[in-house]
């Protein structure tokens, strides 16, 4: 009897050894995550100084977006407040939308999208230090006239295409549209 109260002894002091090292363990790795943490948001917000686009620095300047713009398609965003797309930059005359666009920058941009403060930072971050506030962009395309296959199917247009723009550098940028989730690396070409 006594040798099994001693086993039943030993198993418990084994037992509370594991549960105080499980407990120490968790403590220490709240701590280490808790240290990563700080940093990452440290490093993020150091990167927010990013300079803005070469052309021009006001919120209200989106120079820098205007002009022609491929990836498998091809964007047009034209300083009169207009844009094309088009399925091709080869054929401007077929397959392509066009109408009207608004364009936000910086805060307001992120604000329009729904694009929290900590997913630009991180962003921002994940660039080294490449993209800053002033580089991303809500385009706002609402089509008003639609060919496709030759024939003018602008009656069947309804809506708008937001698309989140980011300029990573003067000739590249990466758009998504927002309701698709189709991604678009771009190049300016004009």
């Amino acid at each position: 009897m006594k040798k099994e109260k001693n086993y039943v002894g030993i198993v418990l002091a084994i037992l509370a050894g594991i549960v105080v090292l499980a407990i120490i363990g968790v403590a220490v790795m709240f701590s280490l995550f808790k240290n990563v943490q700080k940093t990452t948001v440290g490093t993020v917000e150091a990167s927010s100084e990013a300079t803005a686009p070469e052309k021009g620095s006001r919120p209200d300047d989106f120079s820098a977006i205007y002009g022609g713009w491929e990836s498998e398609s091809y964007f047009e965003f034209r300083e009169d407040g207009t844009f094309g797309w088009y399925k091709s930059s080869e054929d401007l005359n077929d397959n392509y939308y066009s109408g009207d666009m608004t364009v936000l920058r910086g805060m307001e941009a992120c604000d329009e999208l729904g694009i929290t403060l900590d997913r630009v930072l991180l962003a921002m971050n994940f660039s080294d230090g490449e993209v800053g506030f002033e580089d991303i962009y809500c385009i706002t395309c609402t089509p008003t006239y639609l060919i496709s296959g030759g024939v003018d199917k602008s009656d069947k247009l309804s809506g708008e295409m937001k698309l989140l723009f980011v300029l990573v550098k003067d000739d590249y940028a990466q758009a998504l549209n927002m309701a698709s989730m189709d991604s678009y690396y771009l190049t300016k070409i004009k």
